[in-house]
């Protein structure tokens, strides 16, 4: 992944390092050179943030109002998101934590967020993404002409992704379509209203930028450097971040480009970072938390006249639905036979099956579709995607221990774990509401050989 803000630009490399350029003016950079262990990065003005396998975070940076000290104690982090004077921590069970400077309630404001799977910043304002697609935000809301970065992102719905420039909110529906909200001098907001398929989007200062999925860019805003002109020849780009006035994309081969300013090189200093890293030896870690509880994928090779194959994961989405069209996405780790077997199977179903000590079941079935096999100079991993519809016949009815939410008709269960038997359109009752699990989204991924699994069951979605 890559983040920017300010003069800095930063990426996380698959081996948990850090990579970063530009202002040092606070050590942020020279700091974040050292880091291990990385999971997640996110970069505040003259900051920079990093949360560890663990789920504690380190950081280093300008720390005039505690927005670096203040995170020092956190535990059980996800994500982060660091604004000018505030960072911002998501948590494990979708609760918020938050430091740094309160002038407009964009760190106290986030006390009562539950039920949050995304975070983002504005200079002085905070963005949550709830799991059924709705925003909760706080903070500074209006900055001389343009709509509210804060009232109007609260009544956006179906978003799958958020972010922010330092004074306007950004967002892509789930179609790919984008919304913004906020500061609209340079037309960095009113800019972005024709976009589609958007897979990314960010924002600087004063301008805009979104990945497509067809892998070019799109930019509007001030072009005071060429930030927004020099993304028009990128191609393969797959996710973008942005500075004060400079932008970089982050490629299909995990190797990252860069325009605009380049005062402390944060744009040309990208030029030679590749964030896939070979291992000395190639390692291939399943999903496995000990040998009673794991996930199993299958690929199947009947319908290309090859026999079926046992892939192992790094990570796994899948988003349940009856009756309509699920999903699973699974993230394998790089070998040549891996990609080789994937190649001679393009016709294959993906079968995904749970095990524990009470037997095994089938989570879900899906027809592959393209895979994404993304090899750089060093390598990569594999990313297979597939759907299907599928229908529960026989609805059955639950109790559960689970953290439970509203947002206005949705009702939201969270279960750290997962339980097989639980499927869309069952009925599941904890802490005294009982909703219909329209949808299902799970998900799965590996730290230092430990499963780590969430569940997150959903009325109305």
């Amino acid at each position: 992944m890559i983040a920017a803000y300010g003069n800095n630009s930063y990426a996380l490399r698959t081996d948990g390092t850090v990579l970063a350029c530009g202002s040092d003016t606070y050590s942020q950079v020279t700091t974040a050179l050292t880091w291990t262990d990385i999971t997640f990065i996110a970069a505040g003005s003259n900051a920079i943030y990093g949360v560890k396998n663990d789920g504690t975070v380190v950081a280093a940076g300008n720390d005039s109002f505690l927005q670096i000290s203040g995170v020092s104690g956190w535990t059980g982090i996800a994500k982060m998101a660091a604004g000018n004077t505030h960072s911002v921590g998501l948590k494990g069970d979708g609760t918020v934590v938050a430091a740094g400077l309160d002038s407009y309630g964009q760190v106290t404001g986030v006390s009562s967020w539950t039920g949050v799977v995304d975070i983002a910043c504005g200079a002085n304002f905070t963005l949550g993404r709830k799991s059924d697609g709705t925003v909760v935000a706080c903070g500074q809301d209006t900055y001389s002409s343009g709509s509210g970065m804060v009232t109007t992102s609260e009544t956006w719905t179906g978003i799958d992704v958020i972010n922010a420039g330092d004074y306007h909110s950004l967002a892509v529906e789930s179609d790919g379509t984008a919304l913004a909200a906020g500061y609209n001098n340079y037309s960095q907001v009113s800019g972005v209203s024709g976009w589609t398929g958007l897979v990314d989007i960010d924002g600087g200062q004063y301008h805009s930028a979104g990945a497509k999925s067809d892998g070019t860019v799109v930019s509007v805003g001030r072009d005071l450097y060429g930030e927004i002109s020099g993304v028009a020849s990128w191609t393969d780009v797959v996710a973008v971040a942005c500075g004060s006035y400079h932008t970089i994309g982050l490629k299909s081969d995990g190797t990252v480009v860069g325009v605009g300013s380049d005062t402390s090189s944060q744009s040309s200093g990208v030029s030679e970072w590749q964030i896939n890293v070979l291992p000395p030896e190639p390692v291939v870690i399943p999903i496995v938390a000990d040998p009673g509880v794991k996930f199993l994928l299958t690929l199947t090779g009947s319908a290309d006249s090859t026999t079926d194959i046992l892939l192992p994961m790094s990570n796994l989405t899948a988003r349940l639905r009856s009756g309509s069209s699920s999903y699973l996405q699974c993230t394998i780790p790089y070998s040549s036979a891996h990609a080789d077997a994937v190649t001679a199977r393009p016709n294959g179903d993906l079968q995904l099956v749970y095990v524990d000590a009470a037997g095994s079941y089938d989570v879900v079935d899906v027809a592959l579709e393209t895979p994404q096999i993304s090899r750089g100079t060093s390598s990569s991993s594999i990313v297979l995607t597939g759907h299907r519809q599928s229908t529960n016949s026989s609805p059955t009815a639950h109790e559960a221990v689970a953290s439970a939410s509203q947002t206005g008709t949705t009702n939201t269960l969270t279960i750290p774990g997962y339980n097989p038997v639980i499927l869309p359109a069952d009925t599941l009752t904890a802490d005294g509401i009982t909703i219909t699990a329209n949808l299902v989204t799970l998900t799965a991924s590996v730290s230092n050989n430990s499963l780590n699994i969430q569940t997150v069951y959903s009325e109305g979605d």
